[in-house]
């Protein structure tokens, strides 16, 4: 017989599983019965206006994959208590970012490029910016020329894409370098957080979540990363 303990490992899961599938399965209809719903992976929001859901292989997801049993293995193991906090902290970070830019790499090369360079992300607006200062001035009065990320955000991501700009910094790639040294940074600051506010022992306790977490999906390549990290 299975022992309680087991059993309370396994109900949740098999709870939420089936709750997901439910969920998937009574939005897919929905979206098929109201495409105005126009939800593309319910329910959730996907790429594809139609079914979302579209399934793709790849080793970037096996490696995404592999991060995640690798860290299950530190768990399981005891590793993650023995080694130092130090240890911990840095592996958990270097965890994030492979993690992040493998499930990007899911799409391939355009999955890391995407975020950076696409019409509405805030790259596209740099020819049509005045010089930081004029930038700055007359930003509400001129928020209607550039395109919806900028207008939606305050100033200050533009003027460091600005700033890389005139080093020779240019493109996308920069961008999708501060994506990564953000997504590496969010955890970094996160533990230092908990540290000062309780201890070791809760800080390793969330190293999983902040290595795997699905915000990661969101930070490649978007300037949430870089927000992220100040904000932590």
């Amino acid at each position: 017989m299975l022992r309680r303990s087991t059993l309370v490992g396994i109900v949740p899961w098999t709870l939420a599983a089936a709750l997901i599938a439910v969920s998937v399965s009574l939005g897919r209809q929905l979206q098929a019965d109201r495409p105005e719903v126009f939800l593309g992976a319910a329910p959730l929001v996907g790429q594809d206006p139609r079914d979302g859901w579209d399934w793709r292989f790849s080793w970037a997801l096996v490696g995404a994959a592999g991060v995640a049993a690798f860290l299950t293995w530190c768990v399981w193991s005891g590793r993650w208590s023995t080694w130092s906090m130090r240890m911990v902290s840095l592996v958990t970070a270097a965890s994030a970012g492979a993690f992040a830019v493998l499930l990007a790499l899911t799409d391939g090369r355009i999955g890391l490029l995407r975020g950076a360079d696409h019409e509405t992300e805030y790259l596209a607006n740099l020819p049509i910016t005045p010089p930081a200062r004029e930038f700055v001035r007359d930003f509400v009065a001129d928020l209607q020329q550039y395109s919806v990320h900028v207008r939606g955000h305050p100033p200050g991501f533009v003027l460091l894409l600005k700033s890389l700009d005139a080093i020779g910094l240019t493109g996308p790639w920069p961008v999708v370098a501060l994506s990564v040294i953000g997504t590496v940074a969010v955890p970094l600051a996160v533990l230092c957080a908990v540290r000062a506010v309780a201890d070791d022992d809760w800080a390793r306790r969330i190293t999983p979540l902040l290595a795997v977490s699905p915000y990661a999906l969101w930070m490649m390549t978007s300037a949430d990363a870089v927000f992220s990290a100040i904000a932590a």
